[in-house]
């Protein structure tokens, strides 16, 4: 590929006969004098090479400017299929020698009916960066010298607007990371760049998020700035919602926003029907829901216990079953934790009790799950009904119900 041709630009033309080859060669020069190329290419018939080139070639050398002129004879005229293959691989040897495609201009001014629809089906394919017509006042069907005015189109920002809508549904399917890597070299015509722009960085802060990576979320708020969020209409979640529970959420101690996020994450995964990920997820929420309520009542954590802040009652067990041999750390495990919990009446585990059989069937079910210590993938019914079972008896009886009608944005298609 030769790196020299990549800021040259290319025009490439049909070249028709018209009445009598003049006629139609003073609309193919003013799109040439217009487009000021440094490589023009005219596809032409052996009719139309004896006919109207040699009138365009005169304009040409009365204008004076120093245009490298290249031929390529196609005969076909009327068969559709036939030209749209054979322009496609005139334009993709351009683009082979280092021709950039936003650089390549397709003039559709003359020629068949056949012929112009090939040639602007085969620059939109191939995404060129103008396709062209030369207007003005007809006369048998054709443009009358002085009247012509050129009627550029950008499939750029055809294929901008398609690009974004790709972007969008893969942005409400959660798969951030693919609507990145979507976007990611796609040069956007100017009208989307700055949408494209906020897209992106929305993308990047909600991946963050949805990995657990709070405080480089925290970090990319800095990239979404409230006059472009409030474009979008996301402005009001942002100030209301999303900011205030990301700096809960960076927070390096444990709390209930985490606990409610586990849980926001959990319904995600479901969506994608990762559901081995979202029980997983439920499970160390109830988890982590009691660490906390430890932590709170009894001022240590549950992976290094302070046995004289415990109940009389529970010290000895405690110590016996759960103290190691080998760093005399006291660690809990779940149920340890809200067992102790309930001594003291801690409302959690009042819950945690009275659905104790309930809880270990979810339990069992999770740990025979791949992710876990089995091999059985977890149904959506198992997913669905363990989600629902926390959010009536813990997530939205234990803690704020601030952010309980929390989720990440849906976008639209509005470009």
């Amino acid at each position: 590929m030769d790196k020299s041709n990549q800021n040259k630009k290319v025009l490439i033309m049909t070249v028709g006969t018209g009445a009598t080859g003049a006629d139609i060669a003073h609309g193919l020069f003013f799109s040439i004098e217009k487009q000021n190329p440094e490589i023009v290419v005219f596809i032409t018939s052996s009719e139309s090479r004896q006919l109207t080139l040699p009138h365009l070639n005169n304009l040409l050398d009365k204008w004076g400017k120093n245009i490298q002129k290249e031929e390529k004879i196609i005969e076909e005229i009327n068969d559709f299929e036939k030209l749209h293959n054979q322009y496609s691989e005139l334009i993709k040897s351009y683009i082979r020698k280092g021709y950039d495609k936003q650089n390549i201009v397709v003039d559709y001014t003359s020629g068949t009916k056949a012929m112009s629809a090939a040639l602007v089906s085969s620059g939109l394919t191939l995404e060129v960066g103008t396709v062209s017509y030369v207007m003005g006042d007809r006369k048998e069907g054709r443009v009358q010298s002085g009247t012509e005015r050129i009627s550029p189109i950008s499939p750029t920002s055809i294929f901008s607007a398609k690009m974004l809508n790709q972007f969008v549904s893969l942005f409400n399917l959660y798969q951030f990371e693919s609507a990145i890597e979507l976007v990611k070299n796609f040069n956007f015509h100017p009208d989307y760049k700055n949408r494209a722009d906020l897209l992106v960085n929305l993308a990047r802060f909600f991946s963050a998020w949805d990995k657990f990576n709070f405080s480089d979320a925290f970090n990319l708020l800095k990239n979404l700035r409230d006059d472009k969020l409030q474009e979008i209409r996301l402005k009001g979640k942002f100030e209301k919602m999303f900011r205030p529970l990301l700096i809960e959420l960076k927070k390096s101690e444990l709390n209930y926003e985490k606990v409610d996020d586990l849980i926001f994450n959990s319904e995600r995964r479901a969506s994608e029907g990762k559901y081995d990920d979202a029980v997983a997820r439920l499970y160390r929420a109830l988890e982590m829901l009691g660490q906390i309520e430890f932590e709170k009542e009894f001022k240590c954590k549950t992976d290094d216990v302070i046995l004289e802040n415990l109940p009389d009652s529970v010290r000895e067990s405690v110590k016996f079953k759960y103290q190691s041999h080998s760093n005399k750390k006291i660690q809990l495990p779940m149920f340890k934790t809200f067992d102790v919990l309930l001594t003291i009446k801690n409302p959690a585990a009042v819950i945690f009790e009275e659905n104790n059989i309930k809880i270990k069937e979810h339990i069992n079910k999770r740990n025979h799950s791949i992710l876990a210590h089995g091999s059985v993938p977890v149904a959506k019914e198992h997913f669905e009904d363990f989600f629902n079972f926390l959010s009536s008896k813990f997530y939205l009886g234990s803690n704020s119900n601030r952010y309980n009608t929390f989720s990440f944005p849906r976008l639209t298609n509005n470009f």
